[in-house]
């Protein structure tokens, strides 16, 4: 690998700014504790802890060490992308897309999921032409389906709670 290109993927790396993340993560605490959601936040955290964090974390390093190696190994790619879908079911991996460019701005690109005033962490890229894809993924799959599926049961709970008070009021 160049010198050049190791300090542009250097340089890629500090401008991730983790604290976005962290940022929106309590900003939906407190909105879920300041719309009366407070009980729901606290069973979401409790099975959030029973998940295996240890092993899925070991999978998206391992997974994203994969693409980032694959990437430095094609000259031709200068951008790395993740992207999933969800339309309701259960959720795929988060395939990976190598890229001839990646332009920004700084902007956010107002798509999170979750209450419009919290302020979001996905990016309003432009995307270069796609050179390569589904060379790696990210378990997104195990970790959101198997939090789902053991929230599920709660939701329905609480959904047949409100219709009752609706009927009732």
């Amino acid at each position: 690998m160049s010198d050049q290109r190791e300090q542009v993927i250097q340089e890629w790396t500090v401008n991730l700014y983790p604290i976005r993340f962290t940022n929106r993560e309590n900003g939906i605490k407190e909105w879920l504790v300041q719309n009366n959601a407070k009980q729901f936040l606290t069973r979401a955290e409790e099975l959030l802890s029973s998940l295996p964090k240890e092993e899925i974390l070991q999978e998206f390093i391992s997974r994203i060490n994969t693409a980032i190696q694959f990437c430095t190994e094609q000259n031709k790619i200068a951008a790395l992308d993740f992207s999933w879908y969800y339309g309701g079911d259960p959720i795929d991996v988060a395939y990976a897309y190598g890229l001839a460019s990646c332009k920004g701005q700084g902007k956010l690109s107002k798509t999170d999921l979750g209450p419009k005033e919290i302020l979001g962490i996905e990016s309003d890229l432009e995307h270069g032409n796609l050179l390569e894809e589904d060379f790696s993924e990210l378990p997104v799959d195990r970790a959101i389906n198997l939090w789902v599926e053991n929230l599920d049961p709660h939701v329905q709970k609480a959904k047949k709670k409100f219709h009752l008070m609706q009927m009732i009021f």
